[in-house]
């Protein structure tokens, strides 16, 4: 089916417009009657398009979903369209996001693993991705610091992300908790419904 996704993915997702007011304990829950301790999985869209079928892979353990269209776990960031050098909408979104998740995560004592899970390459490269069967998918973002305006010098800009993901990394595994770094879902170089089809 040409629109198949996760069928979790619509009521659990968030948009960066979405995230004022925000209460984490209502973020969607897996496997809710589960007696396991609770692991959280935080990341984009690609964190909603899997979150039912890894939750379905561990039925003991009631799973919180953090998920966000086009923000990975990466603290104070937000993205740059690629071709104009503007924000994204609501690009602040991402920060006051991964804010709001951390100072949650953190406080919670029964939360015992992290998976932060996301299309990495989409924030921190810039280049298109050559699939090497006569398709190649356009990169039309990147991640920049929250008050930067585009122009940070590049090295600069990866220094930052790797510090920013680094010190989320080390303040989970502070507070007690288990990370799991998860590698970004397969590109395909082609529409795979239809392809199958």
């Amino acid at each position: 089916h040409s629109e198949s996704r996760s069928p979790t993915f619509d009521k659990c997702v968030r948009g960066r417009t979405e995230v004022e007011g925000m209460d984490p304990a209502e973020a969607c829950l897996h496997n809710p009657d589960a007696k396991g301790p609770q692991i959280v999985i935080w990341g984009d869209s690609h964190v909603a398009a899997a979150a039912c079928q890894i939750a379905q892979a561990l039925p003991d353990y009631p799973m919180r979903e953090f998920s966000i269209g086009g923000c990975p776990a990466i603290p104070g960031m937000k993205n740059i369209d690629q071709l104009t050098h503007a924000p994204v909408v609501a690009a602040a979104g991402c920060a006051a996001f991964d804010q709001i998740v951390e100072d949650w995560v953190i406080a919670q004592k029964d939360i015992k693993l992290v998976i932060l899970y996301a299309y990495w390459g989409n924030y921190i490269e810039r280049d298109p991705f050559d699939t090497r069967a006569g398709y190649v998918l356009p990169d039309v973002q990147y991640a920049v610091p929250v008050d930067d305006d585009g122009s940070i010098p590049e090295a600069e800009r990866q220094a930052y992300l790797q510090r920013q993901f680094a010190g989320l990394v080390r303040d989970l595994e502070a507070a007690g908790k288990e990370v799991l770094i998860v590698y970004p879902l397969p590109v395909g170089a082609w529409h795979v419904p239809q392809h199958v089809a």
